[in-house]
């Protein structure tokens, strides 16, 4: 006769695995408009979600300000969030569904 704890421990292992996501991955960004990434070998243009900032549509040279500093420091932070062709981000899978969750730089 088998240890029962020992069997309910495989139980609870294979039901877990079971309900376990998808992994993080890492996809290319391959057009903007449509917005298409490359998992893998994979290309999905379908069911992905993004935040708006990530594909907002402004140009910081178009903003009429004398604060140079001020315009320089969004032109940073649209280079460090906004996702342009050939960038690689971060994917989370949810069933049908893709979140594009950031933007990711090789160190």
């Amino acid at each position: 006769m088998s240890n029962p704890y020992t069997e309910l421990s495989k139980i609870i292992e294979q039901r877990g695995a079971a309900l376990n996501g998808y992994n993080l991955e890492v996809a290319k960004v391959l057009s903007i408009k449509p917005l298409t990434i490359r998992i893998g070998e994979v290309d999905i243009s379908v069911n992905l979600n993004v935040d708006p900032v990530m594909v907002m549509e402004l140009d910081p040279d178009s903003i009429n300000t004398e604060e140079t500093e001020l315009k320089e420091a969004l032109k940073s932070i649209l280079n460090t969030i906004k996702i342009n062709t050939g960038d690689y981000v971060v994917v989370q899978r949810v069933m049908d569904n893709f979140y594009i969750l950031s933007k990711v730089v090789g160190a």
